[in-house]
């Protein structure tokens, strides 16, 4: 025979005494389902006090909200004789509470528990999974974007490699009875080196060397833009330091405001009277290889486009069968290993020297067998620009 709830609680004080004590709210239901026991006073919304509510069916006491559920879970409880639950609180609200319904034969315990702040945790924790998956998605189309655009930027650097590449002269390799090799290797796709190699009408073969600051497509504009006015005059002068000063007014007067620098050398090779003569704006010290012996051909004058009516210093040599000129831009030597060591000039003249009785392409070839032994797995951190010229 089931025990009966009312009675219990109404017979046993002790009973009654252990059940207040628990920290959940119960309430206990008659066969009809009025409240006869509860062991909290009533919510404040429903304006009833403990007096009021004793007696009263349980519907009555229910909120609007909580009404169809509540009611619901007590039929499935007497239906089904076992223990079922509902939750209760307003939706979206910041209070909840679970109620455990428990049957006692015809009667019904309710143990009423608050969970609201595990209701909270939970709803936040859906939020911050929503937030979570928005960003996600808000990453992949970020990223989506990024990679478009990177494979844009790509191809128009490789379109800009292609231009660069074609506008120097990699393919002469003789001219005027004067053999030359040239290797040209970016950092990036694009970069700030430059050359060029022009024959005068009276037969002497200007070569143009420069090396505009910094590395990528800021230096690859530059050096356009060095050519593109290097162009313009490299057949005006008769001499190379006259020519590194009419540059170096042009860069001085037009373009001071960008604030960016390169170097340049420019010699001139007479294969009629087997002379050369060369002017330096702030280049680094190229090699001449005279009679087996290497000579610096080194700086003239400052770096072009920092003050105008700049006058460059000019020297002359004899150019000899079996001389070469080894020229270069700074990145052949400033590079550096896992040690953080440097490369440096002396050690790249003391390769040059030491092979000194090898072809230009030998010796460039060389050259940078022996910078990628020093470096190992270490990336090229410059452009690099190398000719070598020998009498035919």
């Amino acid at each position: 025979m089931e025990p009966d709830l009312s009675k219990i609680l109404k017979d046993e004080n002790r009973f009654k005494q252990l059940i207040e004590l628990i920290p959940a709210w119960i309430t206990v239901l008659d066969k009809d389902r009025k409240i006869v026991y509860m062991n909290h006073p009533p919510a404040p919304e429903t304006g009833l006090t403990m007096d009021d509510i004793i007696g009263l069916p349980i519907e009555l006491t229910l909120q609007e909200y909580d009404k169809k559920s509540g009611m619901e879970a007590l039929d499935k409880a007497k239906k089904s004789g076992t223990q079922t639950n509902y939750i209760s609180g307003v939706p979206d609200g910041m209070e909840h509470y679970n109620v455990e319904i428990i049957p006692f034969g015809n009667e019904f315990l309710l143990v009423t528990t608050d969970i609201s702040e595990r209701v909270l945790h939970s709803r936040k924790r859906e939020e911050l999974i929503i937030e979570l998956e928005r960003s996600k998605n808000e990453l992949l189309e970020a990223e989506k974007k990024i990679k478009s655009a990177l494979t844009l930027i790509q191809n128009d650097l490789s379109v800009a490699q292609k231009i660069q590449t074609t506008l120097l002269p990699l393919d002469i390799t003789e001219i005027s009875n004067i053999k030359i090799f040239s290797k040209y290797i970016p950092m990036m796709e694009v970069g700030g080196d430059l050359f060029d190699i022009f024959e005068l009408e009276d037969g002497t073969v200007r070569v143009f060397l420069a090396d505009a600051t910094g590395h990528g497509v800021r230096a690859a504009l530059i050096t356009m833009l060095i050519k593109s006015e290097y162009d313009n005059i490299k057949d005006k002068e008769s001499k190379p330091s006259e020519l590194l000063k009419s540059l170096n007014n042009t860069f001085s007067n037009k373009y001071l405001s960008l604030n960016y620098f390169f170097t340049c050398f420019i010699v001139d090779i007479h294969p009629k009277t087997k002379t050369l003569n060369y002017s330096s704006a702030g280049h680094s010290d190229q090699l001449f290889i005279k009679s087996g012996f290497g000579e610096r051909l080194t700086k003239t004058g400052t770096l072009p486009g920092i003050k105008s009516n700049v006058d460059y210093k000019e020297f002359s040599y004899n150019f000899s069968e079996n001389d070469k000129l080894i020229l270069f831009t700074d990145g052949l030597f400033e590079e550096f290993n896992k040690d953080n060591e440097l490369f440096g000039e002396e050690k790249l003249y003391e390769v040059i020297c030491k092979n000194k009785e090898e072809t230009p392409e030998t010796i460039i070839s060389i050259c940078f067998q022996e910078l990628e032994k020093f470096m190992g797995e270490i990336p090229v951190n410059d452009d690099i620009t190398v000719i070598g010229i020998e009498l035919g």
